[in-house]
């Protein structure tokens, strides 16, 4: 059995990934400002969004929108992101 404070720390974690997936999907809007995203996703200010955000994805919320719209892949592993260089046909 484990202890409730324990359980409440897996929930937390969840809870965080699922905020930063989010936000990793609303970054890919142009428009969409990083701080807009951090209130959409319950941040309270960009910077919390970003220190979150490169914590999580190795590597800040603008540095992911610049590989996601030049087309670049990026790869979240548990570890952190990887970005692989688009493949040219």
């Amino acid at each position: 059995m484990k202890m409730p404070w324990v359980q409440g720390v897996e929930m937390a974690r969840a809870r965080t990934g699922w905020r930063l997936a989010l936000a990793a999907d609303l970054l890919r809007e142009p428009d969409a400002t990083i701080g807009a995203v951090a209130r959409q996703v319950g941040y309270g200010s960009s910077f919390a969004l970003s220190t979150a955000f490169k914590r999580v994805h190795g590597m800040s919320p603008q540095e992911h929108r610049r590989a996601v719209t030049t087309g670049t892949q990026v790869v979240t592993a548990q570890s952190g992101t990887v970005v692989l260089p688009r493949r040219v046909s």
